[in-house]
């Protein structure tokens, strides 16, 4: 079953795995390494290239035997492969704890029947495509403008590329930290403030903090659309098919509702 998420906090890696043990490293994955250097343009002095090459064997190893078992989901390289989990962590996620006033409201209630499955892709361009982050710790304001973009496109027809760095720049005061982290809730109050925000176009992503920017004296391209709190209290561990939570999403999604989601990565996730 696939139901498409108009966005997904966090972005979706594939695998990198956590501190590795001196490991004798083959002929093959030395040559996909090579290979993946290549491919994503890096370079290392010659004693991080020993210990990147250790790294990625490791990684190497963990999406074989992954994938040679039977799985719901493949793994594959990408451009995290020479970091450990450790390093990610530390790098792009966030620890600091919700604080949130969104918090508080009741589940969302519907009249059925709802579909088992939806994929929103094959609905027309309601679903905008994967962005990339980069070393900027906004996936927030991916998470909200995701949501958004779709919501907009699903009502109108009519697909707009809303512009994370505004948030990034100027919901600090709602209490988000630009790329150290902060909440798609709070960014949403953000806009309402704000009275709407820009497009890409206007405000491009730069995936790092500055001040304020009136792009050319543009105003906000996007007013905010009504929006609510699925849950009372955020779910917690793992979401099973018949769990009422995940049914509860399901019914969201599968109504012209747009959702967006914030998970806590583990290991097999990156």
């Amino acid at each position: 079953m696939w139901t498409a998420l108009p966005l997904l906090c966090a972005g979706a890696w594939l695998l990198s795995a956590g501190a590795t043990a001196e490991l004798t490293v083959n002929a093959i994955e030395k040559f996909h390494f090579t290979s993946w250097m290549k491919q994503h343009q890096k370079t290392y002095s010659s004693r991080e290239y020993s210990h990147r090459l250790q790294v990625f064997a490791n990684n190497w190893r963990k999406i074989q035997a992954h994938n040679q078992r039977n799985h719901t989901f493949k793994m594959g390289l990408n451009q995290f492969s020479d970091m450990s989990f450790a390093e990610i962590k530390h790098k792009y996620l966030w620890s600091e704890p919700q604080n949130c006033s969104a918090t508080k409201s009741n589940y969302l209630r519907g009249t059925g029947p709802y579909p088992s499955s939806m994929d929103w892709r094959k609905k027309g361009n309601v679903v905008s495509p994967v962005k990339n982050q980069g070393a900027c710790g906004s996936c927030w304001t991916f998470s909200t403008t995701g949501a958004l973009e779709s919501a907009v496109a699903i009502a109108s027809g009519k697909m707009m590329t809303l512009a994370e760095q505004q948030l990034v720049d100027c919901a600090q005061n709602f209490n988000n930290h630009g790329c150290q982290g902060g909440l798609p809730s709070q960014a949403f109050e953000y806009i309402l403030y704000n009275k709407g925000i820009m497009g890409e176009d206007s405000y491009p992503y730069i995936g790092k903090a500055t001040a304020w920017q009136t792009k050319g004296g543009t105003g906000p391209t996007m007013r905010m659309p009504p929006w609510r709190k699925l849950f009372r209290n955020p779910p917690r561990g793992p979401l099973t098919p018949e769990s009422r939570r995940l049914k509860t999403v399901r019914k969201n999604l599968t109504s012209n509702k747009p959702a967006r989601v914030t998970t806590s990565p583990a290991i097999r996730f990156v």
